[in-house]
């Protein structure tokens, strides 16, 4: 059985992404298997808080021009005794304190979403957010393209197996991340320690 949880982040793809990837791991100890900016999955095992046995979580995450749709989808055998709300809840709050932010949660006809997501494009409709109507008028897909990468220091998901959107971090401004294959910048490192890149 399933259940799906849209949110809304006025956020760039990889600044979410990251986010999602750290909320994972800092708040249940899970390290997910990612398709970088793309899907995060990882396992669900028995929880007495959750009342959660045998499932799992992916999410699914894709760019519009001013921010990040999200789609938080489990999978559950037991889905009727599952608290998947409450799980839901304690991620994007996680998520929420990374990324110091507020998620907007939206309405979103999931599979319309997930076929545009796989297929690289942003051209379903977000409808009217349960929060914020203002939100909504802004909300313009975004073509994605694969970022410039060198094919000799790569890491692997850079090398096709990727859809990024086309604004670089570097082009908003954040110089957070860098523009040769997305790695994090630690601190004030002046190069990239996966390609060697010089930060911008």
């Amino acid at each position: 059985m399933r259940k799906d949880y849209c949110h809304y982040f006025d956020k760039n793809l990889q600044e979410v992404f990251y986010a999602y990837q750290q909320a994972i791991k800092s708040k249940f100890g899970k390290d997910a298997d990612a398709s970088p900016f793309h899907t995060l999955s990882f396992s669900i095992g028995f929880s007495f808080k959750y009342n959660m046995n045998g499932g799992s979580c992916h999410v699914h995450l894709m760019p519009y021009s001013n921010g990040t749709a999200i789609d938080v989808r489990y999978s559950i055998a037991q889905l009727a005794m599952a608290r998947c709300s409450a799980h839901d809840k304690d991620l994007t709050v996680a998520v929420e304190r990374i990324l110091g932010t507020s998620a907007q949660p939206i309405e979103l006809d999931e599979e319309l979403f997930m076929k545009n997501k796989e297929s690289g494009t942003a051209q379903c409709s977000l409808n009217q957010p349960m929060q914020n109507p203002s939100l909504q008028p802004q909300m313009q897909p975004v073509q994605r393209e694969t970022p410039p990468v060198s094919h000799t220091q790569a890491p692997a998901f850079a090398q096709g197996q990727s859809r990024a959107m086309s604004s670089t971090p570097a082009q908003s401004g954040l110089g957070r991340f860098c523009v040769n294959c997305g790695t994090r910048f630690d601190g004030d490192a002046k190069f990239c320690i996966k390609c060697g890149t010089k930060r911008q």
